[in-house]
């Protein structure tokens, strides 16, 4: 459905963009375009920083039980430290994705 909707405000975007070419426009009617323009811009925004906040409570959730299971897997048996190993440092990856996509969020850059 966001997926859809920022789809939908794209082609919104266009179709403002081709109307501000008509030479023929009033002011008024041009402001009102920027500022249409403005609105969907924050509400494009918003969609977007929702999608990532979902997907760094998702990663981080996925991180604590990859975790878990490196644990489990490390307790098992020593003939699957390899796996061990492989998920542990695919855990620690994922952190450094949230990490990264969590500043992103906090200095606006996403």
């Amino acid at each position: 459905m966001k997926t859809q909707t920022l789809d939908q405000l794209r082609e919104t975007f266009r179709a403002i963009e081709e109307a501000r070419d008509d030479i023929h426009l009033s002011e008024k009617q041009k402001f009102y375009l920027e500022t249409v323009s403005v609105q969907l811009r924050n509400t494009e925004r918003s969609i977007i920083k929702k999608k990532e906040q979902e997907l760094v409570s998702v990663l981080t959730t996925d991180s604590k039980e990859l975790k878990e299971m490196a644990k489990q897997l490390k307790a098992s048996a020593e003939k699957l430290e390899k796996v061990t190993k492989a998920v542990e440092k695919v855990s620690k990856l994922v952190e450094l994705l949230i990490k990264g996509v969590a500043t992103g969020l906090s200095s606006g850059i996403l």
